[in-house]
This record gives C-alpha cells, structure tokens and sequence, in this order.
C-alpha cells in the first residue's frame, strides 16, 4: 500500500526561508510542492522519506531565489491489486460506495436502497445488513483508474454568460469489491 519512489526536481528557495537550515527548508517546499497530490502512475504522495542529492544553489538575478536540483524518495500511497484495505464510507448512490477511494459492489447479493440511499447485503430472505455511512469497511482492490485533466483555455466572458458548474473528476481512483469472506462492514467480523 505504501511505497517510497525516488524524484528529481527543481527546488526554488525564497529569502524569507533563510532563517531555516538548508535541509529543512529543502524538504518543507518539496512537501509543500507534492504533499497530498497525485503524480499519475505513482500514485498520492504523503511526504518526504529522504533527501538522497542536492546541488550547490545558485542565486537568481533578479528574484534573490536560490534555485537547487534535489533527488529525494517520496512516500506514496499506491495499493496494489488484491490487496484488503480499510476506509470510511463518505457516501453512496447507485453505482457503488465514495471513500477516500470509489468501491465498486460487483455481485448481486448486494443491493441498492435508493430511497434510503444506503447498500445491504442480503445473505437470505430474512437476513439484511445495512451498509451505513461513516462506518469503517474492508474491501479487496480490483483496479487503478487515472485520469488526467486536460488544460482548457478560459472563456472570454460576456454579460450574458451564466457561470456554469463544472464537473471534477478525481486524478486517482481506486475499484474495489467487498464481496468475500471478512470483507464490508469491520463490525459485521468482530
């Protein structure tokens, strides 16, 4: 689930981090640059693990930044297929369950309440658990799905332009089942 990756990149310290050591300022604006983003293919980085190399800094000209070329390993969270994991139900609606990650329910013995807009598993007539929201579940990864946005130009807006809502769609997905044995709800195998 977790790995370390390693990373080049370029490091633009500003005067106002002067006062920290080089070191602590080097891994503070590398966290700050990828800390919580997704790099596609690799995965969602947490932190810095180490700083492996680091240039002698040049001062720019004009900005009084000092630039440095920096190789570190990066913590990364990238679970791979197969692998059980917890999260927390975030919310549901017909097409699957939203936690930190999106969880696809792949058998039939799962179904959907819309009116309630929760999932219960029907193991028979008379027995019905309910997947409630906020509750910790284990599920079984079955597949990554990436997605890159684009860049788009900015419209030039008129008086008669109404500000539409944009839709997002997440960098990073994970699909999932919880359609085995000690998987779904934590509680249900307690």
């Amino acid at each position: 689930m977790w790995i370390v990756t390693k990373i080049a990149d370029l490091v633009q310290l500003r005067p106002q981090d002067f006062y920290k050591t080089s070191l602590e300022a080097i891994e503070d604006k590398i966290n700050e640059k990828y800390a919580n983003k997704v790099i596609p293919n690799i995965g969602l980085c947490v932190c810095v693990w180490d700083i492996t190399d680091a240039s002698e800094g040049l001062i720019g000209q004009y900005d009084g930044f000092v630039n440095i070329n920096v190789e570190f390993h990066m913590v990364v969270f990238r679970p791979h297929r197969g692998e059980v994991i917890q999260a927390r139900i975030k919310e549901q609606t017909s097409q699957g369950m939203r936690q930190p990650a999106r969880v696809a329910l792949v058998t039939n013995r799962r179904h959907s309440v819309e009116a309630e807009k929760v999932w219960l598993w029907k193991s028979d007539e008379e027995t019905q658990l309910y997947y409630d929201t906020h509750e910790i579940v284990r599920f079984m990864v079955l597949e990554e799905r990436w997605y890159t946005q684009p860049p788009t130009k900015p419209k030039e807006s008129t008086d008669s332009d109404v500000p539409t809502k944009t839709t997002y769609q997440a960098p990073y997905s994970i699909i999932g089942t919880m359609a085995a044995p000690g998987l779904g709800i934590t509680l249900w195998w307690e």
